[in-house]
């Protein structure tokens, strides 16, 4: 699989133990990157670039980022995998950098909109959640020459899949919401401002 951007979004859903706590911290304790993946119980995000790796999970209904930085090998591997977009460097670079120890584990500070919220969006129209603070990122379509069936928005740390209708005049904004679902993280909850805000953590 090519990976052809600089940072790298792989989403995992994985079904397996339940994530272990520090002693009293309260936070999930990995061992390194690739432990936090497994040892996710439903929904995991992964990006990564030359500087570091994010890895945002779901664990217990709460939702925690792994912040690991990368040594001088992963660089190299890194660099070599962007340069060469081949499947080999990539899981060669995968196998390296997912060994690497956890870095720091942090709880995102806010939790998703509950379905119940979602829900009294229906009947609204994507400009009324813009103006509330939804971005528009995405627009979906099962047919490039039929209106937008959904429209992924996100806010805050996450991102939501709305149902929509047509728009009159075919202007978006004025499409009406039918239902809306939990669909994942914004490209917020991945925006660190480098290692000096993780210093003095591990």
């Amino acid at each position: 699989m090519k990976r052809k951007a600089m940072v790298i979004l792989c989403v995992i859903c994985l079904c397996a133990a339940c994530t272990a706590q520090a002693a009293g911290s309260g936070l999930p304790a990995f061992t390194s990157v690739r432990d936090a993946l497994d040892s996710t119980e439903g929904y995991a995000v992964i990006r990564d670039n030359e500087e570091y790796i994010v890895l945002i999970l779901e664990a217990d209904g709460r939702y925690f980022r792994v912040v690991t930085f990368l040594d001088s090998r992963a660089k190299e591997l890194y660099r070599a995998a962007m340069a060469d977009y081949s499947t080999a460097a990539m899981e060669a670079f995968d196998e390296y950098a997912w060994s690497l120890p956890a870095g720091s584990v942090r709880e995102l500070p806010e939790a998703p909109l509950g379905q119940a919220e979602l829900d009294g969006f229906i009947g609204k129209k994507l400009r009324e959640l813009m103006d509330m603070g939804f971005s528009r990122e995405l627009i979906l379509s099962g047919d490039p020459s039929e209106p937008p069936a959904a429209v992924s928005l996100e806010y805050g740390l996450y991102r939501y899949e709305f149902e929509v209708t047509e728009g009159a005049s075919g202007d978006p904004e004025l499409m009406a919401v039918l239902g809306a679902k939990f669909d994942g993280v914004s490209s917020a909850a991945f925006e660190i401002a480098g290692p000096e805000e993780y210093s003095g953590e591990r």
